[in-house]
């Protein structure tokens, strides 16, 4: 898999999840919600991503889960069932915390 460069990733972009059930998919699938920044915590990047899903109105995404970038958009890997399946709504730094009981 291609590592997606951060810095073409900007601010107000919008992001999609993968519109198909298989990895491959192509098409744009639910609007998740814009790009608020690009973070780098613990030497991984992550999108700051609001809006766009219900009832979650703030995701923290590995960009290792980014599979396309273009024309102010981005394109992930997974669906949406899968976004919400994750600890994503909270800032990585404070999922870390909690996991190892602080």
């Amino acid at each position: 898999m291609m590592t997606v460069d951060p810095q073409v990733i900007s601010s107000g972009n919008v992001v999609f999840a993968r519109a198909d059930g298989g990895r491959g998919g192509c098409g744009v699938g639910q609007f998740v919600g814009v790009v608020e920044d690009v973070l780098t915590i613990e030497a991984r990047n992550y999108l700051h991503v609001r809006g766009g899903l219900e009832n979650v109105n703030e995701l923290f995404l590995p960009l290792a889960e980014v599979r396309l970038v273009g024309n102010r958009q981005v394109h992930l890997q997974l669906a949406v069932e899968e976004l919400l399946g994750q600890a994503w709504q909270r800032p990585p730094g404070e999922v870390a915390v909690q996991s190892a009981g602080f």
